[in-house]
């Protein structure tokens, strides 16, 4: 996978748990999650849907839900680049490792 430009880098996760949501919009992580959502999402990795918004935004979205890392997943059909520094200029400091799969 293609480790982002911002964050720290990427380390073992393996004993994380991985999280996500199918067939609505959370999947896609371009919104603040709700309380309960944050409950399933705490110290897990979430597995979000490329598109809707920026990486930067939906890494954010997920490290303020608690989330320990993030998974972009490649659902488009064409070639990927790598994960550009597509950050914002409210800037929050990214404290969680993001990659795409």
């Amino acid at each position: 996978g293609a480790e982002s430009a911002f964050g720290p880098a990427w380390n073992d996760l393996s004993e994380k748990k991985i999280v996500y949501f199918l067939n609505d919009e959370r999947l896609l992580g371009c919104k603040q999650y709700r309380q309960a959502d944050r409950e399933l999402i705490r110290d897990r990795v979430l597995l979000v849907s490329r598109g809707g918004c920026t990486f930067y935004r939906k890494t954010v979205w997920a490290q303020e839900a608690g989330a320990s890392a993030v998974i972009f997943v490649n659902n488009d059909s064409g070639t990927f680049r790598a994960m550009p520094s597509d950050v914002e200029p409210d800037s929050v400091p990214v404290t969680i490792p993001s990659i795409t799969l």
